[in-house]
């Protein structure tokens, strides 16, 4: 009768816990109020029938009203390693909270039903005065650990942390911990020596730090244990992992004296203080550490340095000469605590409880008062991390929107942006490596806060931080990364569960590592949140297909580990074991995240992209790859087909995260018929190997690119220009027949007769768009003897007469002539290919000449000689043959394309020879590929989806390079991917109204039109043709055929 009335008693206080049974609750309660040992009688359990559980349950943000199942406080490692086991048991997740001051509510669980544990119980400090090195309990705020350490009678000590006194050390030091000494001392998780965590099973585990002297690990004193979960606590430890009770954190001597200082700046100077506050930023001294605060008419500069008043003002001299600042500056010198008290800006250092909300009361006095900070804190805050300087576009985002904060009276919203300037020693930690080492080069880091006074949502508010999050992100990822899917560095400690692709703003390259540790350490998921490292695996070990488990969302899991947003309902690891279980003899062979050689086979052409996919297959047979495309189908997963990997959007790597790759490399099958020229090549096969084998069995040739390492397969799918386009089309148009699979898993003869609509599509708009293509024919050309190849160099002046030339030439040229010009910084090259002598070369030429302006060339180089050696000579190789070249098969690049059906403007032509004398800063390379068309192009008998560019005249093609390749992938150069932008959006705002915008689909810009590569009309038709031949759209990336 009892139980029966409990259970009654548990199901009607927890309608608002639908997630779990009124058995289960009870199961869990019971279990924890079993708990029996020396401090159980000190533990407190509140549960939802307790008087204290709606102000326990509470966190500092309250925009949540999240209902855990119960919340304890441990007054032990004992009692904590027991409670763990019981959540454990009756299968509920387990929340640690040590401030509850996470942006999401995930102190509270970031649900309902975990259960939180919270550790105010655990405040102890013992400080060993030989070392410096304190042992805290997890559960101290920021203020009293100060104060502590302040009062220390061997004292005064510090530790490097956060400005706000009544954080919690637990989450803050193991997510980062930002503070006003981390350019002197690093982050707080850069001084945790070591720590002890309860894990997933209730083992109580010490850990500690390997530390660097001299750039070397020490081992002493150091235990080989745990090294892989020492350093995933150190950056992504914050309730991912277990709960972590106890702290061993690095403290230093207070300095004698510390500055602070301010600068008020009007607020319409915000583009001079926040350009002079990056230059500044990079050179200026450790013991500095300054940010920005930006509201809506002041831009103030605040600051806290390490020693007196007289040795700052020389470090702010250059800051202040940029800023032509003419007024006063506000010097405050004191003790470090004196400074800790401005940073807290009037709020008590201790006091106990949870600041900012309702609490426990004050643990050492034992009290059991309530206090209260702020009792509302309604706020939204997100975060950008950036390595180079915000850009114009960028400052004046912040500045509109500050200028314009959400209308929302009843509420009283306040808006302002941080910026923190990082570097100095968060770039050299010194205790090893760690997740943080993600962001080690970010020069600074913005938060953008809106908070509001009147209780519950405030929509305006909530409107504008989403907005502003966007509109900032969307232009730092144009800038630095070409385009939408770069995926721009946020801070893990303001969380924010809105974020796209989070997880991996938040760590970056290390996610599949975390992901390993979290299933060796947290098998079952008992740690979990709804933006926690997740688990490889669809299924936590011990649930059964039936059970409703709300611990690990598979939503949540699918974002955390970037899979396309399609069906969520199956994860990568089924895809992974669908893709294992094809078992053949062929050679076929897959590349997971965990594999060794992952990141290297993940990078395409071009390392300015660094997408992740799901897996990466390598088929060996059509039927290995077809299978494949069924897995992926099966576990709705985006495919992404690779033949050579050059796509100038990274979209043969998916364009996204999560798409699972088909790299075609291994179909390097060639066959020439003699009789009839039909050339049949494997896709993976690359330009170089093509030409050299078409040479030597049967002297002929197919018209295509110039650089030896691009893959036939999208090359000829989407066009494929070249030297000998005027002659004999593009690639694109010898096609005359290939081998597809397509999104059923189907293996198709695609032919002008036995599916002309696809056909037609896949002449121009294949690539990637209806399926993987592993076989060409291809209507090969006996080859022309001889071929002439002349090259010319101009000065950089002759620009505008050339390019009126080549248009001219274009429609009245012999097919047999092609011209290409390459202009840069350094002068013009102008590369002939005629197909005949070479005095018949020098007669067509001739009109092209005479056009070229009033200075002759400065160099002319003349070659006559078979087709193979006129190939060599177009190809940019580095030595070797075309069969076995050496190239930079990998760069730094940025590339884009317009096509032109008239002569360009004045205006137009210079602004490409202004933009070409101005090469940006940290470039290597920038110039321009410029294709002369006509003569066969416009002439194509059958027809394909590349007729839409008929009677163009030109296409323009320039490029920005920078780097090296050996130094390997995440090298950006903003100047060079500005400069690019810039030239693109000049040239477009020249382009015209009157006739729509047309560009090389070969050479694909993220956020140009579709319509530019393929007409209107065109674009109709192919979308029908989609919806047939891939319904459910598996083969998709941004720029795809879409369905509708």
């Amino acid at each position: 009768m009892y139980r029966q009335l409990a259970l009654l008693v548990w199901a009607t206080t927890l309608a608002l816990l639908p997630q779990l049974q009124a058995q289960q609750l009870l199961g869990l309660v019971t279990c924890i109020k079993s708990i029996k040992s020396a401090t159980s009688s000190t533990s407190h359990l509140t549960t939802p029938s307790s008087s204290s559980y709606a102000t326990e349950r509470q966190g500092f943000v309250q925009l949540y009203d999240y209902k855990p199942s119960a919340i304890y406080h441990p007054a032990s490692e004992a009692d904590a390693a027991a409670a763990i086991r019981c959540a454990a048991a009756h299968n509920v997740s387990v929340a640690p909270r040590s401030g509850g001051h996470s942006y999401e509510g995930y102190g509270q669980g970031g649900q309902d039903g975990s259960l939180v544990l919270d550790l105010n119980l655990l405040q102890g400090l013992d400080l060993d005065t030989t070392t410096g090195i304190a042992t805290v309990g997890a559960g101290i705020r920021l203020g009293t650990l100060y104060t502590r350490l302040w009062e220390h009678p061997a004292g005064p000590y510090f530790f490097p942390a956060g400005t706000c006194p009544s954080v919690g050390l637990g989450g803050h030091a193991l997510g980062g911990g930002l503070g006003m000494l981390a350019r002197k001392y690093g982050m707080a998780s850069d001084s945790i020596v070591g720590l002890t965590m309860i894990d997933a099973s209730g083992s109580v585990r010490t850990m500690s730090a390997r530390r660097k002297d001299n750039g070397k690990d020490n081992h002493a004193n150091h235990n080989n244990n745990d090294d892989d979960l020492f350093w995933a606590l150190r950056g992504a430890g914050g309730g991912s992992f277990g709960l972590v009770t106890t702290f061993r954190i690095q403290t230093y001597r207070a300095p004698p004296r510390v500055t602070t200082l301010a600068v008020e700046f009007p607020g319409s100077m915000y583009r001079t203080v926040i350009e002079a506050f990056g230059r500044w930023g990079k050179t200026v001294t450790d013991d500095l550490m300054p940010m920005l605060v930006l509201k809506e008419d002041i831009c103030l500069f605040q600051a806290t340095f390490l020693g007196p008043k007289s040795g700052v003002e020389e470090a702010m001299r250059p800051f202040l000469d940029m800023t032509h600042h003419a007024g006063t500056v506000e010097y405050v010198e004191g003790t470090w605590l004196d400074a800790v008290h401005r940073w807290a800006d009037g709020e008590p250092l201790e006091g106990g409880g949870y600041g900012g909300y309702g609490g426990y009361g004050n643990i050492e006095s034992g009290s059991g008062d309530m206090h209260t900070f702020a009792v509302t804190r309604y706020v939204r805050g997100r975060s950008v991390l950036y390595r180079e300087p915000m850009s114009v576009a960028e400052m004046d985002i912040l500045r509109q929107y500050l200028l314009q904060p959400p209308k929302a009276d009843d509420s009283s919203p306040s808006t302002r942006v941080l910026i923190d300037l990082w570097g100095g020693q968060v770039d050299r930690p010194l205790f090893g490596p760690s997740v943080f080492d993600h962001h080690r080069g970010v020069l600074y880091g913005i938060q953008m806060v809106v908070n509001w006074q009147n209780p519950g949502p405030c929509r305006p508010c909530t409107r504008w931080s989403t907005e502003l999050a966007h509109d900032i992100r969307t232009a730092a990822a144009a800038k630095r990364s070409g385009g939408a899917k770069f995926v721009v560095e946020a801070y893990q400690n303001y969380i924010e569960r809105e974020l796209p692709n989070a997880l991996q703003a938040y760590y970056g390259k290390h996610l599949p590592r975390l992901m390993q540790i979290k299933m060796a350490v947290d098998p079952k998921n008992v740690f979990s949140f709804p933006q926690a490292i997740p688990l490889p695996a669809a299924k936590r070990d011990h649930e059964t297909p039936d059970e409703d488990h709300h611990h690990h969302p598979e939503a949540v899991v699918a974002a955390a580990l970037h899979i396309l947003p399609r069906n969520t309902q199956a994860l990568p690891v089924g895809l992974f074991e669908c893709l294992q279980n094809i078992q053949t003899n062929s050679g076929s062979s897959v590349t997971l995240p965990s594999s060794t050689n992952y990141d290297a086979d993940r990078y395409g052409y071009n390392l300015l992209f660094e997408f992740h996919p799901t897996a990466i297959y390598h088929p060996a047979t059509n039927e290995d790859a077809a299978k494949a495309i069924q897995c992926a189908a099966t576990f709705n997963v985006s495919v992404a087909p690779r033949s050579g990997g050059h796509s100038f959007e990274g979209y043969c790597e998916g364009g996204q995260d999560g798409a699972l790759v088909i790299d075609v490399a291994q179909f390097q099958q060639f066959s020439l018929d003699q009789s009839t020229g039909i050339a049949t090549v494997g896709a993976g096969t690359h330009l170089g190997p093509m030409y050299s084998r078409l040479w030597f069995e049967g002297e002929h040739l197919l018209p295509a690119g110039v650089c030896p390492s691009v893959g036939v397969g999208g090359h000829a799918l989407g066009g494929g220009v070249g030297m000998l386009a005027r002659k004999y089309g593009m690639l694109t148009h010898n096609i005359v027949g290939l081998t597809l699979i397509d999104a059923q898993g189907q293996i198709r003869d695609i032919t002008a007769h036995s599916d002309p609509d696809l056909f037609w599509a896949m002449r121009g708009a294949g690539g990637g768009n209806f399926g993987v293509v592993t076989e060409f024919r291809f209507q090969a050309h006996k080859a022309p003897l001889p071929i002439t190849t002349i090259i010319y160099q101009f000065p950089l002046t002759q620009f505008p007469f050339i390019i009126d030339a080549l248009a001219d030439q274009a429609t009245s040229a012999p097919d047999e002539l092609q011209i290409l010009v390459f202009p840069s910084s350094l002068g013009i090259d102008v590369k002939v290919n005629f197909l005949g002598t070479k005095e018949d070369a020098l007669k067509a030429i001739t009109p092209f000449l005479s056009m070229t302006g009033p200075t002759p060339p400065i160099n002319t180089s003349l070659h006559e000689g078979n087709w193979y050696e006129a190939a060599t000579l177009w190809n940019w190789l580095k030595g070797g043959t075309l069969e076995h070249y050496v190239a930079n098969n990998n760069r730094y690049m940025r590339g884009r394309s317009l096509m032109y059906r008239r002569k360009l403007s004045v205006k137009e032509k210079d602004i490409i020879v202004q933009y070409l004398s101005h090469p940006p800063e940290g470039g290597s390379a920038t110039y321009f590929i410029i294709d002369m068309l006509g003569g066969m192009l416009d002439r194509q008998e059958i027809p394909s989806v590349f007729d839409h560019h008929r009677g163009a005249l030109v296409t323009l093609v320039p490029f920005s390079e920078w780097g090296n390749p050996d130094s390997g992938p995440g090298l950006t150069c903003p100047k060079c991917l500005e400069w690019s932008a810039n030239l693109a959006r000049d040239l477009k705002a020249e382009y015209g109204s009157e006739t729509p915008i047309e560009a090389y689909q070969n050479m694909i810009e993220l956020g140009m039109p579709l319509s530019a590569y393929y007409g209107e009309e065109n674009l109709l038709r192919l979308m029908e043709i989609k919806k047939k031949a891939d319904p459910k759209n598996l083969f998709a990336f941004p720029q795809s055929i879409p369905l509708s």
